[in-house]
């Protein structure tokens, strides 16, 4: 980390400097709005700001600056205040973390460390200190040609298109839990599908022996997948292990949202890809595909 001014900083490999970005320091990032070359085009969606990289052509195709080195695209900026009950959850929950953007950018670290597909990370800085967390803001890529799962579901019509996007969830979320990354803030609007993509990012798995028993044990075969990639980290952190209780009702809520763009058949699937008991797996198939409440 990057002592400056009572701000401590971290780049991503591949990002050089702030200037770079767009920015003189890690304290633009704080400002409101951020003190950034192309802050003019910035726009908010919901707690955060969206910001253009140096270069990056509007709608038209007009160029406004040269690109600094960063490529082009758009950036996702998130501030979080110092303190807090969440601030004291990343402190005190593993991976423990100074703030709250320190804990995102650990947890996105291990789940891409594990084949697990979520935006690739920009930079984060923390400022001030405290028992509770530091204020933090923490910058990512937009997820380029990512579309919202909830919305690929209700506009896709092929059934094989349908079955392999499901199929490539269920394998991505089968990893979130071998993993122990525990992220019970996911809804389906927190998840992207990339449907014109090849494997599957789940597919990249560092130990391919377990791959290839994980692909066996679900009764898949290695195949072109869409991705699919993760964007709610609220409240996340990894655990030694996730018990079936929570994992059924995380899964069961995750049906019940699902319920108006999927058959009951398409839930009962996707359950059953996660479980590899036979018992359990029917309970779970069952459960999710009628969506109790």
């Amino acid at each position: 980390m990057n002592a400056t001014a009572a701000v401590l900083s971290k780049l991503a490999p591949g990002v050089d400097s702030f200037d770079a970005l767009g920015a003189h320091s890690a304290e633009d990032f704080f400002a409101d709005p951020p003190r950034i070359q192309t802050a003019e085009r910035a726009r908010r969606e919901a707690s955060a700001v969206l910001l253009p990289l140096p270069g990056t052509p509007d709608e038209s195709g007009r160029q406004f600056e040269r690109p600094r080195g960063s490529g082009t695209g758009w950036l996702r900026l998130e501030r979080y205040p110092a303190g807090g009950l969440e601030g004291l959850r990343a402190r005190c929950t593993h991976p423990r973390s100074s703030s709250r953007a320190a804990r995102t950018w650990n947890l996105i670290c291990h789940l891409q460390a594990h084949g697990i597909a979520a935006p690739q990370l920009v930079g984060f800085a923390e400022r001030g200190s405290s028992p509770f967390g530091a204020e933090s803001w923490l910058l990512t890529r937009e997820l380029e040609e990512f579309e919202p799962f909830a919305r690929w579901l209700a506009d896709e019509r092929d059934d094989s298109r349908r079955r392999r996007g499901l199929d490539s969830l269920a394998l991505s979320v089968s990893q979130l839990f071998r993993c122990g990354a525990w992220l019970p803030r996911t809804t389906l609007a927190g998840l992207r599908i990339h449907s014109h993509g090849e494997d599957c990012a789940a597919l990249a798995i560092e130990n391919l022996r377990r791959e290839r028993s994980l692909l066996s044990e679900r009764g898949l075969v290695r195949s072109r997948r869409p991705a699919v990639a993760f964007t709610e980290f609220e409240r996340g952190r990894v655990l030694a292990r996730i018990s079936p209780r929570r994992r059924d009702e995380w899964l069961a809520a995750l049906a019940r949202e699902a319920k108006d763009v999927t058959t009951v058949r398409e839930r009962e699937r996707f359950a059953a890809r996660i479980v590899g008991n036979s018992t359990e797996r029917r309970a779970l198939a069952a459960r999710c595909g009628g969506v109790p409440s």
